[in-house]
């Protein structure tokens, strides 16, 4: 099995590892977000687990000067170092995004190679690397050459061994870690609180706005629906991973009908039973309340929380129900290991000659578990919206920043420094 293959098939077991739309909403304001939270963007996890993207409490917004955005076309490849010794550690093959917010979770490492031999993919923890400024753009890893070799392989093969006692060093550290994650991101805080003796009720309207909720372990998608006496009324779907990394995710002006359970306890909220748009049913909850995603064998759900990076690059776009060119690169703002922005070739010219690549804000991705990717806008928005700058450089500029995001009615995303990056200081 070649290198690719390899990188195909971790599609899955990244249930085994393992868009959001947040900010103004299309038709209409929606809600600022929390002092401190990227808009559109998932809070960091709880804090106490060294192999997650834990939570720092002293994180700030990184200021525009210190920005680093790069492409995925360019960062793959990148160098991996060791802080210990600064011995290269390894090249970047890939990495693991976070389906619902375009955080990025993880790196797939391949270790280092003599004359291009050898070597086998690794996950590294985004949260444990230090992002070193400068020419070489290299991130550093609290790793020794030997350490880092006998790290657990990234394979669909061996992947279920991590974590026995003969699958390497760290692996059950990683396996612990990777459960634990699991575990927050597929926690239901509804799980006893959902009302069944109370009849589910119906609402049927148009989605205006689709808004998001940290919950203290994952993003939550909430959206509103107007019926059609003007009504509006907001149901929390839930994980954004899930609402937003299926086959049909909601999208703003479409038409859906919705089949309510309401919990108890004083934030009563209304949840979704079933989502039905576009003709299709999506099951969030049984009649019982018990939710979806909220199984104990993750391989049993679907979609996946993560998506792979190269599961999204070159793929066809679709903007509600119209194809829209394809994914050209992602682009991503590396101090906080986000996606900020997807590059476009859309259908703009005949054979495509002489389009211009056009900036997508993450926000308004669905990186769908069928592989397609669509977006929550029209093809006129992306035919209109920023073209690709001539420096990424440029993306540190609070006009261009602010127009690259307006066209889709969606707030800038701020961006918060991860725990090991100190952005203007290890220059």
């Amino acid at each position: 099995m070649n290198r690719n293959e390899k990188l195909r098939n971790t599609k899955w077991v990244l249930v085994m590892a393992v868009a959001a739309i947040g900010g103004a909403p299309l038709f209409g304001a929606g809600p600022a977000p929390a002092p401190g939270t990227p808009a559109g963007a998932q809070p960091m996890a709880a804090a106490g687990d060294n192999n997650m993207n834990a939570k720092d409490t002293n994180a700030k917004p990184i200021d525009a000067a210190h920005m680093v955005f790069r492409t995925w076309s360019k960062l793959k490849g990148d160098n991996i170092y060791s802080v210990t010794d600064d011995k290269k550690l390894g090249d970047i093959a890939d990495v693991l995004i976070s389906r619902g917010s375009g955080r990025i979770d993880y790196l797939v490492v391949k270790t280092d190679t003599t004359l291009g031999l050898g070597g086998k993919l690794v996950l590294v923890p985004y949260n444990e690397l230090t992002l070193k400024d400068g020419d070489r753009h290299e991130y550093r890893y609290d790793a020794t050459q030997d350490h880092f070799k006998n790290m657990p392989e990234f394979t669909a093969q061996g992947w279920q061994d991590i974590g026995k006692p003969n699958a390497g060093a760290g692996s059950k550290t990683l396996a612990e870690a990777l459960a634990r994650q699991g575990a927050r991101e597929r926690h239901d805080r509804f799980a006893n609180r959902v009302d069944t003796g109370q009849k589910a009720t119906t609402i049927e309207g148009k989605i205006t706005e689709i808004n998001h909720s940290w919950n203290g372990n994952t993003d939550e998608v909430v959206v509103t629906i107007q019926d059609d006496a003007g009504k509006k009324q907001e149901v929390n779907l839930g994980p954004a991973w899930f609402a937003l990394g299926g086959e049909f995710p909601p999208q703003r002006g479409e038409r859906v009908k919705v089949t309510t359970l309401k919990t108890t306890g004083g934030d009563a909220t209304m949840v979704a039973s079933t989502f039905s748009i576009g003709g299709h049913d999506v099951r969030y909850r049984e009649d019982t309340g018990k939710a979806a995603w909220a199984n104990a064998d993750e391989a049993a759900i679907s979609p996946a929380r993560h998506v792979l990076a190269t599961e999204i690059a070159g793929k066809e776009v679709d903007t509600k129900g119209s194809r829209c060119g394809k994914v050209d690169d992602l682009i991503i703002e590396r101090s906080s290991g986000y996606v900020a922005f997807l590059s476009i070739d859309p259908d703009q010219n005949f054979m495509g000659i002489g389009d211009t690549k056009r900036l997508v804000p993450f926000g308004v991705v669905n990186a769908r578990h069928d592989g397609k990717v669509s977006l929550d806008a029209t093809k006129e928005m992306v035919l209109a919206s920023s073209p690709y700058p001539k420096t990424l450089d440029d993306l540190r500029t609070e006009d261009f920043r602010t127009k690259a995001y307006s066209g889709f009615q969606v707030r800038p995303q701020s961006f918060m420094a991860r725990e090991h990056m100190n952005p203007g200081q290890n220059k």
